[in-house]
């Protein structure tokens, strides 16, 4: 499988948090790879067995958001081991609370 296929497999609720100021995975580079999940979601075609396991709980049929990490610390945002990202880190924890809040 290549990315685009990885990707393209996913059929769960699917938040993507990049670091608004990262510059080696960069929010363009997470919408492109969101684009795949979106287009394979799209291009699905829904079977009996698709649509009992859209009503699974945790499934979710076409929710995919980025969620960018307010943080001037680029790929190293929100590491809880570093007293000035405290605040990164509690806002990713947020952020993953949320979503799995919303995944139930």
């Amino acid at each position: 499988l290549d990315l685009g296929d990885a990707l393209g497999s996913i059929r769960a609720l699917t938040w993507m948090m990049p670091c608004m100021t990262d510059e080696l995975v960069t929010t363009a580079d997470v919408e492109q790879e969101l684009g795949s999940i979106e287009s394979a979601e799209e291009e699905e075609e829904e079977t009996e067995e698709s649509k009992e396991m859209s009503r699974e709980p945790g499934r979710d049929n076409g929710q995919f958001e980025v969620h960018e990490i307010p943080s001037t610390w680029g790929h190293w945002a929100g590491d809880p081991k570093r007293q000035r990202q405290r605040m990164q880190a509690e806002w990713i924890t947020e952020n993953v609370h949320e979503l799995l809040r919303k995944a139930r």
